[in-house]
């Protein structure tokens, strides 16, 4: 049904898009050019048929004194009904014509052997009207419409009762007046038929335009300002945009893949609507890059929405439940400010929708998502950042006054000296007394310096940002992030299929991608050439859920770790590397610190093994050098 609340607004019946009084001004002005009457029968959707007829403003005009007498419920019972059924006849043959082939005009005689033509009314392509007309003589005679005439009240006639011979005849004398159809008539009724479906879609488009800006707007207007600082109220308020969309497109459900961190090509499902329990509990990630996306430049406007569709959905959603998504109606992705991404996906919806049709709507519906979803995601990076240097600024401020104030009473001796005391060792000791000054001051300056880089390492369990998601997500983008670096080194990254099947959990997204990042930086550095980094995963559980932890292993090829070190390389500053080795692979021994303060904060575990393979290298046997990280699913949270 064509109302605001059915979208895509398909078009049915013709009296749904044009008022009946409009309609009835119009078949008035066409049946006066063609000179005989016109009949609109309305599509009928209950009877998947065109069943209804729009009223005329005077019933009779125009038609023939024939069909006029014919219709006459005073003399003739069962006339009247007996030439709508015919109508209703000839609409059936008609719109199953015009499934079939496509035909729009036919000739078509009626009951009586009169001949007429019927037209299709289309809008977008779907029947929505039928018209009638002609009550011409046939071009084989009138013999027939006499005989027809003759048999009134008789056999197949037997519903068509005459009050006496007088009307027979009447009808007999007022066949032989019957003009034959002029040979333009199928040209003059396909011109009204264009100049009634003109009105029609041009209606069509102002309603179907005006209501989808009207939710378009509303969709726009945001609930609240400046209120998301976590990725749960993000989730909560791109929720409700999803709900809203999902009502208004009736589609089964919609689900909202988004980058949560700058560039990453692996998108977590950010918020869901309409799935099942046991399908939104666990739900795949969707891969940017492997959608054949591009990675700069992305201009969803140019997109085939429909052939993307299938390209796309393809080996793009990814992980636990992706088959759930093989007969989706819509994915339409959607880049966030060139810095994040996003894809909408939408479907199945409830009655078939032409998606090069829809596509401005269904483009701007994704980006009025994407841009809401950037907004929150800058708020909730600037809270960040702002508690980051906040952080900074406490950590510098109780720095700086624990260094100036020996620096100032060592000055303050200096100058207290030079200007009282007059001996010949002065000079020296005021000489001293400024270098220990100036040694404070340089030290003041690298411990500046030194905050300010390593400041995500001072982590804290207070300090974490704790947020659901998706551990498969995280590891994978962990893994996209290096690839470029591990070709260019000759080294390969797999990401087990295990990896896929990671649970959520509670996690600081960017500090653990940090944590994971500086293990895969450490494997490429330190693994040897034309050798696989593994991640494998798996999830240990005793039954009780608020205990089960991710355990994580990453996997690669080197030298070996000795025992005495496995526990010094994860203090600050400290390498497994000695001697020519140290120079020649570059690092701070920071990256293994840094990823132990932040899965500590966790509450996880992180530890090495090594493993000897069969393997030799000219630096010797080549082991397995396996870090394992033990991540917990759930945090305790304080009442």
């Amino acid at each position: 049904m064509f109302q605001s609340d059915k979208w895509p607004f398909t078009p049915t019946r013709l009296s749904e898009i044009v008022d009946s009084e409009t309609l009835a001004v119009v078949e008035a002005g066409c049946s006066s050019r063609l000179g005989r009457a016109l009949t609109i029968l309305d599509y009928a959707p209950d009877l998947d048929s065109f069943g209804y007829r729009i009223e005329s403003i005077n019933p009779q005009q125009h038609w023939e004194k024939f069909c006029a007498l014919l219709r006459n419920r005073k003399v003739i019972a069962g006339g009247d009904r007996a030439c709508q059924d015919c109508d209703l006849r000839e609409a059936r043959v008609s719109l199953a014509e015009f499934r079939k082939s496509g035909t729009l005009s036919r000739s078509c005689a009626c009951h009586m052997g009169l001949y007429g033509m019927t037209h299709v009314v289309r809008v977008h392509g779907r029947p929505v009207a039928l018209l009638i007309a002609g009550q011409h003589r046939p071009v084989e005679g009138i013999d027939d419409i006499i005989d027809n005439v003759q048999a009134l009240g008789a056999g197949r006639y037997g519903h068509i009762r005459v009050t006496d011979d007088s009307i027979r005849m009447a009808l007999t004398a007022l066949a032989a007046e019957l003009s034959p159809a002029p040979p333009d008539f199928e040209e003059a009724l396909r011109r009204e038929a264009e100049h009634i479906q003109r009105i029609a879609e041009v209606e069509y488009e102002q309603r179907r335009y005006q209501w989808q800006q009207v939710f378009l707007d509303d969709l726009r207007e945001p609930a609240e300002y400046n209120t998301t600082t976590s990725l749960e109220q993000l989730r909560r308020s791109a929720t409700d945009l999803l709900a809203r969309i999902r009502a208004f497109c009736r589609c089964e459900y919609a689900v909202f893949f988004a980058s949560i961190q700058e560039g990453n090509t692996v998108l977590a499902p950010l918020a869901a609507v309409g799935m099942p329990a046991a399908i939104a509990h666990t739900l795949p990630h969707f891969n940017w890059k492997k959608a054949g996306l591009p990675l700069e430049g992305f201009d969803a406007k140019r997109w085939s929405i429909a052939e993307w569709r299938q390209k796309a959905g393809s080996g793009s959603i990814r992980g636990d439940n992706s088959d759930y998504f093989s007969a989706v109606g819509c994915i339409l992705p959607t880049a966030l400010g060139n810095r994040y991404r996003g894809v909408l996906v939408l479907g199945p919806f409830a009655e078939p929708v032409d998606l090069e049709e829809e596509k401005r709507f269904l483009i701007e519906v994704a980006d009025i998502v994407g841009s809401a979803a950037l907004t929150d995601l800058e708020l909730h990076y600037l809270e960040q950042e702002r508690k980051r240097w906040r952080s900074t600024a406490m950590l510098l401020t109780h720095q700086l006054r624990t260094a100036l104030t020996p620096i100032t009473a060592q000055v303050g001796r200096a100058k207290f000296l030079a200007g009282k005391i007059h001996r010949d060792d002065v000079g020296p000791r005021v000489v001293d007394l400024l270098r220990r000054a100036e040694d404070i001051s340089l030290w003041l300056a690298e411990s500046a310096r030194q905050t300010l880089e390593g400041h995500v390492l001072h982590v804290e369990p207070e300090d974490m940002d704790f947020e659901r998601y998706p551990l498969s997500v995280l590891l994978a983008n962990c893994a996209e992030g290096f690839a470029a670096d591990a070709e260019q080194k000759h080294r390969h990254i797999v990401l087990d299929r295990s990896v896929e099947l990671l649970p959520e959990a509670d996690i600081d997204v960017a500090r653990l991608t940090i944590a994971f990042s500086n293990l895969l930086e450490n494997a490429l550095k330190y693994s040897y050439p034309n050798t696989a980094i593994y991640v494998r995963a798996s999830v240990f559980s005793t039954g009780n859920a608020d205990t089960a932890s991710a355990m994580i292993e990453v996997d690669d090829i080197g030298g070996e770790i000795l025992l005495e070190d496995r526990e010094r390389i994860f203090e600050q500053g400290q390498r497994g590397l000695i001697g020519a080795k140290m120079g020649r692979i570059p690092g701070t021994g920071l990256g293994l610190w840094e990823a132990r303060a932040v899965i500590d904060a966790h509450g996880g575990e992180i530890g090495v093994n090594c493993e000897p393979t069969t393997i030799m290298r000219s630096q010797g046997l080549a082991y397995h050098v396996i870090f394992t990280v033990r991540v917990p699913l759930r945090q305790k949270r304080n009442e």
